[in-house]
């Protein structure tokens, strides 16, 4: 017991440490994923996104091809060539892959910061053949939880091999002072949560809508696939209950005077608790039912979620293999019948039944000049007030390391 509350503190020692010497940056260096337990990642896990896109076929010239089966992307590494399906594209495309400061939801040009982000496949490919055979361990490892229907249970140690496979150091506390491409995507993961998931998702599909639409050839619908893959990656971080509510960047940037690993670390407080209690989830028809969050998606109580997924992840992929056949992106109504089957965040967030059964642990107020205030939630209260980021920062380490 006691060498489980050292290896805590040493961590979280070691956590302020590389936080102060970032501390200059708000949107910051580090995420305390490098510290997780392992139960509660922010982020899906790699093995269900990878069985979300292995649940749908993809239309082809030459008939329905699996999601796990189509390979939309071939690349040439040093280790030869890496077939990426697009089963493959979902798990990891803004996991694994992509450019860290490059924020779709923030920026206000998505369509070059997403490309900047699709460029990633090529700059960081030498990653590839690493990564993957770490994931095919990982699906060893987990496959036991996902046969019996039960939460997932990834040990520390993928995430710290995963770190040392993208340029980065392994162990707990060897990620912790050199992250590598996948801790430095965790650390701007913004575009995973809420709103954010949803402008990157739009602004994806609308990108593989028109390639589709100008493809002559199968490798140009491919293409279109390559892309659309990137996209639904979001679109499935919208039905995990701790990515709808969860504001990632406005804690970041509130609680800005903390080193950002704390501020990372109070977001995934409230990431946690919603993925663990799960969230009655609200669609663009104001439909509703009830979903769980991170490595649940396997659980009997996130059923109704796992199958509105699927059919959402199947109506978004068939709109590219429409537009390919018709010649015509239709992005407007395309993108509008999406957004009724998507999970809404706002109307999500505002649910009375969500509110008052599962209070947010965050909410965003408007403060003096209209500058965002966070207001934190006290459950012996049963209210609100004002966060005071430090005092909150010592409550969650002293829960994480007793607790």
């Amino acid at each position: 017991m006691a060498h489980k509350y050292l290896s805590k503190i040493v961590v979280i020692g070691s956590l302020l440490w590389v936080g102060l010497a970032n501390a200059q940056t708000p949107l910051g260096a580090l995420d305390l994923k490098t510290i997780s337990q392992g139960h509660h990642p922010l982020k899906f896990e790699s093995p269900e996104h990878n069985s979300l896109g292995s649940s749908v076929d993809l239309g082809t010239p030459n008939g329905l091809v699996n999601g796990s089966q189509l390979v939309v992307k071939t690349l040439q590494t040093k280790s030869g060539a890496v077939n990426l399906s697009f089963a493959d594209m979902i798990w990891l495309s803004g996991d694994f892959i992509g450019e860290p400061k490059q924020i779709v939801g923030l920026s206000s040009d998505p369509a070059t910061t997403l490309k900047n982000n699709l460029n990633g496949y090529d700059k960081y490919k030498e990653y590839l053949p690493a990564i993957k055979r770490i994931f095919a361990d990982m699906l060893r490892d987990t496959d036991a939880n996902i046969q019996a229907g039960q939460a997932l249970e990834v040990p520390d140690d993928y995430n710290y091999r995963y770190n040392a496979a993208t340029g980065g150091w392994g162990g707990a506390v060897g990620a912790v002072l050199k992250s590598g491409l996948y801790l430095k995507l965790a650390s701007y993961n913004y575009d995973h949560f809420g709103q954010h998931a949803l402008k990157t998702y739009i602004t994806a599909h609308t990108l593989a809508l028109e390639l589709a639409s100008k493809a002559n050839t199968a490798a140009e619908l491919n293409n279109a696939y390559f892309v659309e893959g990137y996209a639904d990656h979001f679109l499935t971080d919208l039905f995990a209950a701790g990515h709808l509510r969860t504001p990632r960047a406005e804690v970041v940037n509130y609680c800005a005077n903390l080193p950002q690993g704390l501020s990372s670390f109070l977001t995934k407080l409230m990431h946690d608790q919603d993925g663990t209690t799960g969230l009655n989830i609200v669609n663009g028809r104001g439909e509703t039912w009830f979903g769980a969050g991170d490595n649940h998606y396997y659980t009997e109580a996130n059923r109704v979620n796992r199958t509105r997924a699927v059919a959402t992840l199947q109506q978004s992929v068939d709109q590219i293999f429409a537009a390919y056949q018709t010649r015509n992106a239709n992005v407007s109504a395309n993108s509008r019948d999406m957004l009724l089957s998507l999970p809404d965040p706002s109307a999500t967030l505002a649910l009375q039944q969500n509110t008052e059964t599962y209070p947010p642990l965050y909410k965003v107020m408007s403060g003096a000049n209209a500058n965002p205030v966070i207001n934190v939630y006290n459950g012996k209260a049963k209210g609100y007030s004002k966060m005071k980021c430090g005092a909150s920062s010592i409550t969650a380490i002293w829960n994480y390391v007793f607790k």
